[in-house]
Protein backbone atom coordinates (compact mmCIF):
# COMPACT_ATOMS: atom_id res chain seq x y z
CA UNK A 1 0.00 0.00 0.00
CA UNK A 2 1.19 3.50 -0.78
CA UNK A 3 1.25 5.50 2.43
CA UNK A 4 2.22 8.89 3.78
CA UNK A 5 1.95 10.62 7.13
CA UNK A 6 1.37 14.01 8.70
CA UNK A 7 1.67 15.27 12.26
CA UNK A 8 -1.34 15.90 14.46
CA UNK A 9 -0.26 19.53 14.64
CA UNK A 10 -0.51 19.86 10.84
CA UNK A 11 -4.28 19.50 10.96
CA UNK A 12 -4.81 21.39 14.21
CA UNK A 13 -6.24 18.30 15.91
CA UNK A 14 -4.00 18.33 18.95
CA UNK A 15 -5.53 16.22 21.68
CA UNK A 16 -4.40 16.31 25.28
CA UNK A 17 -2.30 13.21 24.53
CA UNK A 18 -0.44 14.74 21.59
CA UNK A 19 0.18 17.96 23.52
CA UNK A 20 1.85 15.96 26.27
CA UNK A 21 3.82 13.95 23.72
CA UNK A 22 4.99 17.09 21.95
CA UNK A 23 6.07 18.77 25.16
CA UNK A 24 3.34 21.41 25.29
CA UNK A 25 2.38 20.10 28.74
CA UNK A 26 4.69 18.72 31.40
CA UNK A 27 4.15 14.96 31.40
CA UNK A 28 5.26 14.84 35.04
CA UNK A 29 1.97 16.43 36.06
CA UNK A 30 0.11 13.40 34.66
CA UNK A 31 2.47 10.45 34.29
CA UNK A 32 5.47 8.94 36.05
CA UNK A 33 7.51 8.33 32.92
CA UNK A 34 8.21 10.32 29.76
CA UNK A 35 6.42 8.96 26.65
CA UNK A 36 9.65 7.87 24.96
CA UNK A 37 12.09 4.99 24.67
CA UNK A 38 14.08 6.60 27.48
CA UNK A 39 10.94 6.61 29.61
CA UNK A 40 10.38 2.92 28.92
CA UNK A 41 13.96 2.11 29.90
CA UNK A 42 13.47 3.93 33.21
CA UNK A 43 10.22 2.05 33.80
CA UNK A 44 12.03 -1.22 33.13
CA UNK A 45 14.69 -0.50 35.73
CA UNK A 46 12.14 0.10 38.47
CA UNK A 47 9.54 -2.54 37.50
CA UNK A 48 9.16 -5.30 40.10
CA UNK A 49 7.15 -8.38 39.15
CA UNK A 50 7.52 -11.50 41.28
CA UNK A 51 8.15 -15.01 40.02
CA UNK A 52 4.92 -16.06 41.71
CA UNK A 53 3.00 -13.49 39.67
CA UNK A 54 4.77 -14.66 36.51
CA UNK A 55 3.82 -18.27 37.22
CA UNK A 56 0.19 -17.30 37.74
CA UNK A 57 0.11 -15.30 34.51
CA UNK A 58 1.68 -18.10 32.46
CA UNK A 59 -0.70 -20.71 33.89
CA UNK A 60 -3.70 -18.48 33.15
CA UNK A 61 -2.52 -17.90 29.57
CA UNK A 62 -2.09 -21.64 29.02
CA UNK A 63 -5.61 -22.31 30.27
CA UNK A 64 -7.15 -19.45 28.29
CA UNK A 65 -5.50 -20.45 25.01
CA UNK A 66 -6.71 -24.01 25.55
CA UNK A 67 -10.24 -22.71 26.18
CA UNK A 68 -10.05 -20.64 22.99
CA UNK A 69 -8.78 -23.64 20.98
CA UNK A 70 -5.72 -21.66 19.93
CA UNK A 71 -2.20 -23.14 19.75
CA UNK A 72 -0.14 -21.87 22.68
CA UNK A 73 2.46 -19.36 21.43
CA UNK A 74 6.07 -20.25 22.21
CA UNK A 75 6.72 -16.85 23.81
CA UNK A 76 4.34 -17.56 26.71
CA UNK A 77 7.05 -19.31 28.69
CA UNK A 78 9.39 -16.37 28.15
CA UNK A 79 7.28 -14.51 30.71
CA UNK A 80 8.79 -16.69 33.43
CA UNK A 81 12.11 -14.88 32.97
CA UNK A 82 12.63 -11.92 35.29
CA UNK A 83 14.07 -9.76 32.51
CA UNK A 84 11.12 -10.22 30.11
CA UNK A 85 8.37 -7.60 30.11
CA UNK A 86 5.28 -6.61 28.16
CA UNK A 87 3.81 -3.64 26.31
CA UNK A 88 0.03 -3.64 26.17
CA UNK A 89 -3.02 -2.31 24.44
CA UNK A 90 -6.66 -3.19 25.00
CA UNK A 91 -10.02 -2.84 23.34
CA UNK A 92 -13.70 -3.57 23.70
CA UNK A 93 -14.97 -6.81 22.25
CA UNK A 94 -16.75 -6.40 18.96
CA UNK A 95 -18.24 -8.00 15.91
CA UNK A 96 -16.06 -8.19 12.78
CA UNK A 97 -13.23 -6.13 14.34
CA UNK A 98 -15.41 -3.08 14.96
CA UNK A 99 -13.97 0.33 13.93
CA UNK A 100 -10.65 -0.09 12.18
CA UNK A 101 -8.51 1.57 14.86
CA UNK A 102 -8.82 -1.89 16.47
CA UNK A 103 -6.10 -2.92 13.99
CA UNK A 104 -4.12 0.29 14.46
CA UNK A 105 -3.58 0.02 18.21
CA UNK A 106 -2.54 -3.65 18.05
CA UNK A 107 -0.15 -3.04 15.13
CA UNK A 108 1.39 -0.09 17.00
CA UNK A 109 1.90 -2.24 20.10
CA UNK A 110 3.71 -4.90 18.08
CA UNK A 111 5.81 -2.17 16.43
CA UNK A 112 6.86 -0.94 19.87
CA UNK A 113 7.79 -4.44 21.03
CA UNK A 114 10.03 -4.84 17.97
CA UNK A 115 11.81 -1.60 18.83
CA UNK A 116 12.40 -2.82 22.38
CA UNK A 117 13.66 -6.27 21.35
CA UNK A 118 12.99 -9.91 22.16
CA UNK A 119 12.73 -9.31 25.91
CA UNK A 120 9.52 -7.34 25.34
CA UNK A 121 6.28 -9.15 24.42
CA UNK A 122 3.25 -7.34 22.94
CA UNK A 123 -0.04 -8.07 24.73
CA UNK A 124 -3.67 -7.50 23.77
CA UNK A 125 -6.02 -7.10 26.74
CA UNK A 126 -9.53 -8.40 26.09
CA UNK A 127 -11.98 -5.98 27.69
CA UNK A 128 -14.42 -8.83 28.13
CA UNK A 129 -16.15 -7.59 31.29
CA UNK A 130 -17.62 -4.44 29.76
CA UNK A 131 -21.42 -4.62 29.86
CA UNK A 132 -22.23 -1.71 27.53
CA UNK A 133 -23.52 -3.78 24.63
CA UNK A 134 -24.85 -0.73 22.80
CA UNK A 135 -21.29 0.42 22.14
CA UNK A 136 -20.51 -2.73 20.16
CA UNK A 137 -23.99 -3.54 18.83
CA UNK A 138 -23.36 -2.36 15.26
CA UNK A 139 -20.63 -2.10 12.70
CA UNK A 140 -20.45 -0.30 9.35
CA UNK A 141 -19.23 -1.93 6.13
CA UNK A 142 -19.36 -0.02 2.83
CA UNK A 143 -21.95 2.32 4.31
CA UNK A 144 -24.19 -0.55 5.44
CA UNK A 145 -24.93 -0.90 9.16
CA UNK A 146 -24.84 -4.43 10.54
CA UNK A 147 -26.89 -4.49 13.75
CA UNK A 148 -26.70 -7.03 16.58
CA UNK A 149 -29.57 -7.13 19.07
CA UNK A 150 -28.60 -7.79 22.72
CA UNK A 151 -29.76 -10.96 24.45
CA UNK A 152 -29.11 -9.55 27.94
CA UNK A 153 -28.74 -5.81 28.31
CA UNK A 154 -26.52 -5.78 31.42
CA UNK A 155 -24.44 -8.91 30.91
CA UNK A 156 -20.63 -8.77 30.52
CA UNK A 157 -20.26 -8.98 26.76
CA UNK A 158 -17.37 -11.44 26.84
CA UNK A 159 -19.56 -14.10 28.43
CA UNK A 160 -22.37 -13.76 25.91
CA UNK A 161 -22.52 -16.69 23.50
CA UNK A 162 -22.93 -16.29 19.79
CA UNK A 163 -26.58 -16.85 18.94
CA UNK A 164 -28.12 -17.97 15.68
CA UNK A 165 -29.43 -14.45 15.05
CA UNK A 166 -25.96 -12.99 15.54
CA UNK A 167 -24.52 -15.58 13.17
CA UNK A 168 -27.13 -14.54 10.60
CA UNK A 169 -25.90 -10.95 10.87
CA UNK A 170 -22.31 -12.15 10.49
CA UNK A 171 -23.34 -13.94 7.29
CA UNK A 172 -24.99 -10.76 5.99
CA UNK A 173 -21.79 -8.86 6.62
CA UNK A 174 -19.79 -11.52 4.77
CA UNK A 175 -21.71 -10.64 1.61
CA UNK A 176 -19.99 -7.25 1.58
CA UNK A 177 -16.49 -8.67 2.12
CA UNK A 178 -14.71 -9.81 -1.03
CA UNK A 179 -11.43 -11.04 0.50
CA UNK A 180 -11.25 -14.86 0.91
CA UNK A 181 -8.58 -14.31 3.58
CA UNK A 182 -10.87 -12.07 5.66
CA UNK A 183 -13.87 -14.36 5.18
CA UNK A 184 -11.90 -17.36 6.40
CA UNK A 185 -10.72 -15.49 9.51
CA UNK A 186 -14.25 -14.43 10.36
CA UNK A 187 -15.80 -17.86 9.73
CA UNK A 188 -13.22 -19.59 11.91
CA UNK A 189 -13.45 -16.98 14.70
CA UNK A 190 -17.21 -16.42 15.04
CA UNK A 191 -19.10 -19.65 15.56
CA UNK A 192 -22.49 -20.27 17.10
CA UNK A 193 -22.22 -21.10 20.80
CA UNK A 194 -18.79 -19.51 21.24
CA UNK A 195 -18.53 -16.85 23.99
CA UNK A 196 -17.80 -13.50 22.36
CA UNK A 197 -14.46 -13.35 24.22
CA UNK A 198 -13.42 -16.59 22.49
CA UNK A 199 -14.45 -15.20 19.09
CA UNK A 200 -12.34 -12.06 19.53
CA UNK A 201 -9.37 -13.97 20.91
CA UNK A 202 -9.42 -16.26 17.88
CA UNK A 203 -9.77 -13.31 15.48
CA UNK A 204 -6.93 -11.34 17.09
CA UNK A 205 -4.69 -14.41 17.14
CA UNK A 206 -5.44 -15.17 13.48
CA UNK A 207 -4.51 -11.62 12.49
CA UNK A 208 -1.58 -10.95 14.82
CA UNK A 209 -0.45 -14.17 16.51
CA UNK A 210 2.36 -14.83 14.03
CA UNK A 211 3.84 -11.43 14.94
CA UNK A 212 4.39 -12.41 18.57
CA UNK A 213 1.20 -11.01 20.13
CA UNK A 214 -0.18 -12.59 23.32
CA UNK A 215 -3.81 -12.23 24.34
CA UNK A 216 -4.98 -12.09 27.95
CA UNK A 217 -8.47 -11.93 29.41
CA UNK A 218 -8.59 -10.28 32.82
CA UNK A 219 -11.87 -12.08 33.59
CA UNK A 220 -9.99 -14.83 35.45
CA UNK A 221 -10.28 -16.22 38.96
CA UNK A 222 -6.51 -16.63 39.29
CA UNK A 223 -5.66 -13.14 38.05
CA UNK A 224 -8.30 -11.51 40.21
CA UNK A 225 -7.03 -13.44 43.21
CA UNK A 226 -3.62 -11.82 42.62
CA UNK A 227 -5.32 -8.43 42.65
CA UNK A 228 -7.81 -9.06 45.44
CA UNK A 229 -5.88 -6.87 47.91
CA UNK A 230 -6.23 -4.01 45.42
CA UNK A 231 -9.99 -4.48 45.20
CA UNK A 232 -10.35 -4.85 48.98
CA UNK A 233 -8.52 -1.61 49.69
CA UNK A 234 -10.71 0.18 47.17
CA UNK A 235 -13.83 -1.12 48.91
CA UNK A 236 -12.60 -0.30 52.42
CA UNK A 237 -10.84 3.02 51.82
CA UNK A 238 -12.24 4.43 48.54
CA UNK A 239 -8.67 5.29 47.51
CA UNK A 240 -9.37 5.70 43.81
CA UNK A 241 -12.18 8.18 44.32
CA UNK A 242 -10.08 10.41 46.59
CA UNK A 243 -6.94 10.30 44.48
CA UNK A 244 -8.72 10.88 41.17
CA UNK A 245 -10.54 13.86 42.64
CA UNK A 246 -7.19 15.37 43.61
CA UNK A 247 -5.64 14.61 40.21
CA UNK A 248 -8.65 16.11 38.43
CA UNK A 249 -7.71 19.45 40.02
CA UNK A 250 -4.35 19.21 38.23
CA UNK A 251 -6.23 18.74 34.97
CA UNK A 252 -8.44 21.71 35.74
CA UNK A 253 -5.35 23.88 36.20
CA UNK A 254 -4.73 23.28 32.49
CA UNK A 255 -8.35 24.02 31.66
CA UNK A 256 -9.10 20.32 31.05
CA UNK A 257 -12.20 18.34 31.97
CA UNK A 258 -11.86 14.78 33.38
CA UNK A 259 -12.33 12.10 30.72
CA UNK A 260 -14.00 9.54 33.02
CA UNK A 261 -16.28 10.09 35.99
CA UNK A 262 -15.16 8.37 39.19
CA UNK A 263 -17.42 6.67 41.74
CA UNK A 264 -17.14 6.27 45.49
CA UNK A 265 -16.26 2.63 44.83
CA UNK A 266 -15.01 1.75 41.36
CA UNK A 267 -15.94 -1.92 41.33
CA UNK A 268 -18.78 -4.12 40.09
CA UNK A 269 -20.27 -7.45 41.08
CA UNK A 270 -20.24 -9.72 38.05
CA UNK A 271 -21.90 -12.93 36.90
CA UNK A 272 -22.97 -14.36 33.55
CA UNK A 273 -26.08 -12.20 33.32
CA UNK A 274 -25.25 -9.00 35.18
CA UNK A 275 -22.54 -6.53 36.07
CA UNK A 276 -23.83 -4.47 38.99
CA UNK A 277 -22.13 -1.52 40.65
CA UNK A 278 -20.84 -2.03 44.19
CA UNK A 279 -21.90 0.89 46.34
CA UNK A 280 -20.46 2.37 49.49
CA UNK A 281 -21.63 0.40 52.52
CA UNK A 282 -22.51 -2.63 50.37
CA UNK A 283 -21.33 -5.36 52.77
CA UNK A 284 -22.00 -8.09 50.21
CA UNK A 285 -18.40 -7.46 49.15
CA UNK A 286 -17.21 -9.56 52.09
CA UNK A 287 -18.97 -12.60 50.65
CA UNK A 288 -17.75 -12.12 47.08
CA UNK A 289 -15.16 -14.40 45.54
CA UNK A 290 -12.36 -12.70 43.53
CA UNK A 291 -13.88 -13.83 40.22
CA UNK A 292 -17.16 -12.13 41.20
CA UNK A 293 -15.48 -8.71 41.30
CA UNK A 294 -14.98 -6.57 38.22
CA UNK A 295 -13.04 -3.28 37.96
CA UNK A 296 -14.59 -0.28 36.23
CA UNK A 297 -12.84 1.80 33.54
CA UNK A 298 -10.68 3.69 36.07
CA UNK A 299 -9.80 0.68 38.20
CA UNK A 300 -9.00 -1.55 35.22
CA UNK A 301 -5.56 0.05 34.53
CA UNK A 302 -4.51 -0.61 38.13
CA UNK A 303 -5.71 -4.22 37.89
CA UNK A 304 -3.92 -4.63 34.57
CA UNK A 305 -0.61 -3.30 35.88
CA UNK A 306 -0.87 -5.52 38.96
CA UNK A 307 -1.07 -8.75 36.97
CA UNK A 308 1.23 -7.95 34.01
CA UNK A 309 5.00 -7.24 33.90
CA UNK A 310 4.08 -4.23 31.85
CA UNK A 311 6.21 -1.26 30.78
CA UNK A 312 3.94 0.70 28.43
CA UNK A 313 0.30 1.07 27.47
CA UNK A 314 -0.78 2.25 24.00
CA UNK A 315 -4.21 3.86 23.76
CA UNK A 316 -6.30 6.39 21.92
CA UNK A 317 -6.60 10.03 22.91
CA UNK A 318 -9.51 9.36 25.29
CA UNK A 319 -7.65 6.48 26.95
CA UNK A 320 -4.52 8.56 27.47
CA UNK A 321 -6.70 11.29 28.98
CA UNK A 322 -8.22 8.99 31.59
CA UNK A 323 -4.87 7.40 32.44
CA UNK A 324 -3.81 10.98 33.24
CA UNK A 325 -6.43 10.97 36.02
CA UNK A 326 -4.67 8.04 37.72
CA UNK A 327 -1.18 9.30 38.55
CA UNK A 328 -1.90 9.74 42.28
CA UNK A 329 -3.95 6.53 42.42
CA UNK A 330 -1.03 4.43 41.18
CA UNK A 331 1.13 5.92 43.88
CA UNK A 332 -1.49 5.37 46.61
CA UNK A 333 -1.96 1.72 45.63
CA UNK A 334 1.81 1.24 45.32
CA UNK A 335 1.49 0.01 41.72
CA UNK A 336 3.96 1.21 39.10
CA UNK A 337 2.38 3.33 36.40
CA UNK A 338 3.53 2.36 32.90
CA UNK A 339 4.64 4.68 30.14
CA UNK A 340 1.41 5.84 28.48
CA UNK A 341 1.63 6.33 24.71
CA UNK A 342 -0.79 7.73 22.14
CA UNK A 343 -1.58 5.36 19.30
CA UNK A 344 -1.13 6.66 15.75
CA UNK A 345 -4.20 7.58 13.72
CA UNK A 346 -5.01 5.93 10.41
CA UNK A 347 -7.06 6.69 7.28
CA UNK A 348 -7.60 4.51 4.23
CA UNK A 349 -7.86 6.54 1.03
CA UNK A 350 -9.53 5.58 -2.26
CA UNK A 351 -7.19 6.11 -5.29
CA UNK A 352 -9.83 8.10 -7.16
CA UNK A 353 -10.20 10.44 -4.19
CA UNK A 354 -6.47 11.03 -4.21
CA UNK A 355 -6.65 11.87 -7.93
CA UNK A 356 -9.35 14.44 -7.19
CA UNK A 357 -7.20 16.06 -4.52
CA UNK A 358 -4.26 16.20 -6.91
CA UNK A 359 -6.46 17.72 -9.62
CA UNK A 360 -7.43 20.51 -7.23
CA UNK A 361 -3.84 20.98 -6.12
CA UNK A 362 -4.66 19.96 -2.55
CA UNK A 363 -2.79 17.85 -0.02
CA UNK A 364 -4.27 15.21 2.28
CA UNK A 365 -3.94 17.72 5.16
CA UNK A 366 -6.54 19.92 3.46
CA UNK A 367 -9.39 17.42 3.87
CA UNK A 368 -9.45 18.11 7.62
CA UNK A 369 -11.00 21.52 6.89
CA UNK A 370 -14.74 22.05 7.11
CA UNK A 371 -16.65 20.87 4.01
CA UNK A 372 -18.14 24.30 3.30
CA UNK A 373 -14.70 25.87 3.62
CA UNK A 374 -13.40 23.37 1.06
CA UNK A 375 -16.24 24.15 -1.34
CA UNK A 376 -15.52 27.87 -1.00
CA UNK A 377 -11.84 27.23 -1.62
CA UNK A 378 -12.68 25.25 -4.76
CA UNK A 379 -14.87 28.08 -6.03
CA UNK A 380 -12.15 30.66 -5.41
CA UNK A 381 -9.71 28.53 -7.38
CA UNK A 382 -11.83 28.83 -10.52
CA UNK A 383 -10.54 31.23 -13.22
CA UNK A 384 -13.99 32.81 -13.44
CA UNK A 385 -14.78 34.22 -10.03
CA UNK A 386 -15.88 37.38 -8.35
CA UNK A 387 -14.61 38.72 -5.01
CA UNK A 388 -16.27 41.59 -3.21
CA UNK A 389 -13.24 42.48 -1.12
CA UNK A 390 -11.43 44.71 -3.71
CA UNK A 391 -14.62 46.77 -4.13
CA UNK A 392 -15.08 47.00 -0.36
CA UNK A 393 -11.50 48.28 -0.05
CA UNK A 394 -12.34 50.95 -2.61
CA UNK A 395 -15.51 51.78 -0.64
CA UNK A 396 -13.45 52.23 2.51
CA UNK A 397 -11.15 54.60 0.67
CA UNK A 398 -14.07 56.58 -0.77
CA UNK A 399 -15.77 56.66 2.63
CA UNK A 400 -12.69 58.19 4.20
CA UNK A 401 -12.45 60.83 1.48
CA UNK A 402 -16.17 61.66 1.82
CA UNK A 403 -15.90 61.74 5.60
CA UNK A 404 -13.20 64.44 5.42
CA UNK A 405 -15.42 66.66 3.26
CA UNK A 406 -18.71 66.06 5.10
CA UNK A 407 -17.15 66.67 8.50
CA UNK A 408 -16.32 70.24 7.41
CA UNK A 409 -19.86 70.84 6.21
CA UNK A 410 -22.12 69.01 8.68
CA UNK A 411 -20.66 66.40 11.10
CA UNK A 412 -24.16 65.13 11.96
CA UNK A 413 -24.30 63.51 8.52
CA UNK A 414 -21.34 61.23 9.24
CA UNK A 415 -23.61 58.58 10.79
CA UNK A 416 -25.73 58.58 7.64
CA UNK A 417 -22.59 58.21 5.54
CA UNK A 418 -21.46 55.20 7.57
CA UNK A 419 -24.88 53.58 7.33
CA UNK A 420 -25.06 54.03 3.55
CA UNK A 421 -21.56 52.66 3.07
CA UNK A 422 -22.43 49.55 5.11
CA UNK A 423 -25.47 49.02 2.91
CA UNK A 424 -23.28 49.17 -0.18
CA UNK A 425 -20.82 46.72 1.34
CA UNK A 426 -23.75 44.38 2.04
CA UNK A 427 -24.81 44.65 -1.61
CA UNK A 428 -21.31 43.71 -2.80
CA UNK A 429 -21.11 40.78 -0.37
CA UNK A 430 -24.57 39.61 -1.44
CA UNK A 431 -23.47 39.78 -5.07
CA UNK A 432 -20.39 37.72 -4.22
CA UNK A 433 -22.61 35.02 -2.70
CA UNK A 434 -24.81 34.95 -5.80
CA UNK A 435 -21.76 34.58 -8.02
CA UNK A 436 -20.44 31.82 -5.73
CA UNK A 437 -23.77 30.03 -6.05
CA UNK A 438 -23.62 30.28 -9.84
CA UNK A 439 -20.06 28.90 -9.92
CA UNK A 440 -21.06 26.17 -7.45
CA UNK A 441 -23.86 25.10 -9.81
CA UNK A 442 -21.41 24.99 -12.72
CA UNK A 443 -18.99 22.94 -10.57
CA UNK A 444 -21.70 20.64 -9.20
CA UNK A 445 -19.75 17.46 -9.93
CA UNK A 446 -16.63 18.75 -8.18
CA UNK A 447 -18.66 19.91 -5.19
CA UNK A 448 -20.24 16.45 -4.92
CA UNK A 449 -16.77 14.94 -5.00
CA UNK A 450 -15.77 17.01 -1.99
CA UNK A 451 -18.78 15.58 -0.17
CA UNK A 452 -17.82 12.03 -1.15
CA UNK A 453 -14.27 12.47 0.14
CA UNK A 454 -15.47 13.96 3.41
CA UNK A 455 -18.07 11.22 3.83
CA UNK A 456 -15.49 8.48 3.35
CA UNK A 457 -12.82 9.97 5.60
CA UNK A 458 -15.16 11.56 8.18
CA UNK A 459 -18.46 9.64 8.19
CA UNK A 460 -20.95 11.51 10.40
CA UNK A 461 -18.10 14.05 10.90
CA UNK A 462 -16.09 11.46 12.85
CA UNK A 463 -12.65 10.11 11.98
CA UNK A 464 -13.06 7.14 9.61
CA UNK A 465 -11.11 4.91 12.02
CA UNK A 466 -13.82 5.31 14.67
CA UNK A 467 -16.73 4.39 12.37
CA UNK A 468 -15.80 2.10 9.50
CA UNK A 469 -15.13 -1.60 10.02
CA UNK A 470 -11.54 -2.72 9.53
CA UNK A 471 -12.38 -5.49 7.08
CA UNK A 472 -13.59 -2.93 4.56
CA UNK A 473 -9.91 -2.11 4.05
CA UNK A 474 -7.83 -4.94 5.55
CA UNK A 475 -8.04 -7.57 2.83
CA UNK A 476 -4.84 -9.58 3.24
CA UNK A 477 -2.15 -10.41 5.78
CA UNK A 478 0.49 -8.34 3.96
CA UNK A 479 -1.47 -5.21 4.84
CA UNK A 480 -1.19 -6.07 8.53
CA UNK A 481 2.56 -6.45 8.08
CA UNK A 482 2.67 -2.98 6.53
CA UNK A 483 0.69 -1.49 9.42
CA UNK A 484 3.09 -3.03 11.93
CA UNK A 485 6.03 -1.63 9.98
CA UNK A 486 4.67 1.93 9.86
CA UNK A 487 2.64 2.57 13.03
CA UNK A 488 5.07 3.84 15.67
CA UNK A 489 3.52 4.97 19.01
CA UNK A 490 6.76 6.61 20.12
CA UNK A 491 6.28 9.24 17.41
CA UNK A 492 2.55 8.98 16.70
CA UNK A 493 1.31 10.56 13.48
CA UNK A 494 -1.75 10.56 11.27
CA UNK A 495 -1.15 8.02 8.51
CA UNK A 496 -2.95 7.64 5.19
CA UNK A 497 -2.90 4.39 3.23
CA UNK A 498 -3.98 4.08 -0.39
CA UNK A 499 -6.22 1.03 -0.88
Amino acid sequence: MKNWSISFADVDRQSFASKVGNGFMDYRDFFDFEPSIEGIEKAKKSKVFSLESRNTLVNVLKNQYETWDIPLPEQVNQLLKEDVFTVTTGHQLNFLSGPHFFFTKIAATIHLSKILGEACIPVFWLASEDHDFDEIASTILYGKTIQFAPEYSNAPVGRLKMTRSWMEEIQKAMEYISSPWAKTLIQESYQEGFPLSKCIARLVHACFGKFGLLIVDGDSQELKSRAFALFEREWKEQILSKSVETQNKVLSNYGLEPQVYHRDINLFKINDLNRIRINKGDHDFLQLKPEEISPNALMRPLFQETILPNLAYIGGAAEVAYWAQLKIAFSEFNVQMPVVLLRPSLFFVDPKHLLWLEKWGWKFNDVFSDEQALIKRLIHQQPDQFLAEPFIIDLNSMEQHAREQIEKIDPTLLATLGSEVEKMKGLWRGLEKKVEKAIKQKQEIEVQRIGKIKNMLFPDQVFQERKTNGFQFIQQESQIEELIEILNPIHPKIHAFLV
